[in-house]
């Protein structure tokens, strides 16, 4: 499998590895606060329409197109929106891109969307700016993580989630998360306390091993974004009007052509099928960016 080496400096430029395959994709955390504050819009939708496809320079673009939308943060007056992820598969061909979440069709979704057209995952924190809305088998709305992990309780800003579940994305790690010694206490089940969720709930952290923690309903969750979107707006900082990509759209630059906060330069990057030697990037696949 041809590997391009690469990864990310949490506070500083990205800086390109020069020797020896990249093994994950390090991303700075971010908790609810951070997804707030960082996101061009905030918006629940329904993903509609998945299509990968291969341009000239034979990247992948995958174009994610919602319906339903519900704009919660942000400015946007089409029925539609589109933003384009790289990565993908386009038949025996396919780019991976460790720490980029998947979208399946009619999927309802919560996203915190950050350049799009001009980062290589167009949301804050990659899958981090992702949330999955379902229903559990008693009907209510409930929420999950981009891993499909359920969401029981907010601790402080910080999103708790059932460790019994998906284990998530072994080669994507979070730099400046909190200690997961912390999220995992050691102790019977409600014998530990968390402390008290956004709605004053009182919360209890599991071990993985314990019983599957009760998810958390997602309106709570939903409200708890409003609550930070309206303390945003006191604070005065505005969202940007949220841009929408076509597929064949020439107005904007290439991905590998110009300086984002979100390159390549930030992700492991696997190529399918199997090739033969690793590959360095050159200084135009990864211009020097700000870390996200």
């Amino acid at each position: 499998m041809r590997k391009i080496s690469l990864t990310l400096a949490a506070l500083a430029a990205a800086t390109l590895l020069a020797q020896g395959p990249a093994r994950a994709t390090t991303l700075s955390y971010k908790d609810l606060d951070r997804l707030v504050s960082e996101s061009d819009a905030v918006v629940m939708a329904t993903v509609r329409q998945v299509q990968p496809v291969e341009d000239a320079q034979k990247t992948i673009h995958t174009y994610v197109t919602f319906g339903d939308l519900q704009m919660l943060g942000g400015r946007y007056d089409s029925p539609t929106l589109t933003l384009r992820v790289e990565g993908g598969r386009v038949g025996n061909r396919g780019l991976f891109i460790d720490g980029a979440p998947d979208f399946e069709p009619e999927q309802r979704v919560l996203m915190f969307v950050q350049g799009n057209g001009r980062d290589v995952v167009p949301l804050v924190g990659w899958s981090q700016g992702l949330f999955r809305l379902s229903n559990d088998a008693n009907g209510a709305q409930v929420v999950s993580d981009a891993e499909g992990r359920a969401v029981t309780a907010l601790q402080g800003s910080r999103v708790m989630v059932d460790l019994s579940q998906a284990e998530g994305d072994q080669n994507v790690h979070l730099l400046g998360a909190p200690n997961a010694d912390v999220a995992r206490h050691a102790a019977a089940p409600g014998a530990a306390s968390a402390g008290t969720s956004d709605d004053g709930s009182q919360t209890t952290v599991l071990e993985a091993t314990e019983a599957t923690h009760a998810a958390m309903p997602a309106p709570t969750f939903i409200a708890s974004v409003k609550k930070r979107i309206a303390q945003r707006a006191i604070s005065h900082q505005p969202f940007a009007r949220l841009q929408s990509v076509e597929m064949g759209s020439e107005a904007l630059a290439d991905l590998r052509d110009q300086a984002s906060t979100d390159t390549r330069a930030n992700a492991a990057v696997r190529a399918l099928p199997e090739t033969t030697q690793p590959h360095a990037p050159s200084a135009k696949d990864a211009p020097a960016t700000q870390a996200r």
